[in-house]
């Protein structure tokens, strides 16, 4: 779950060194180790939940991998943004 919020801190840190927002985010693709339905499910919802109303999601994919580049990584991200 930490790492989860890092990641996401990293997005935003790195959408305001560019200059934009969430708003420029067109694709979002997760990979999480061990990917399980019942223990992630409430955990991505918890997440979900804390943006607010009227958030628009861009297109999402989630994927369930063995592993990432380092065995202590659990979570990554990749986006594809949008700068006008």
């Amino acid at each position: 779950i930490a790492q989860s919020h890092q990641v996401f801190k990293n997005i935003e840190i790195a959408l305001d060194e560019l200059g934009v927002d969430h708003r420029n985010v067109i694709k979002m693709t997760g990979y999480i180790v061990n990917y399980d339905p019942a223990y992630h499910g409430p955990i991505i919802a918890e997440g979900l939940a804390q943006n607010p109303p009227g958030y628009e999601y861009p297109a999402t994919m989630l994927l369930g991998v063995d592993s990432l580049a380092r065995s202590e990584f659990l979570f990554e991200v990749g986006l594809i943004i949008g700068l006008e």
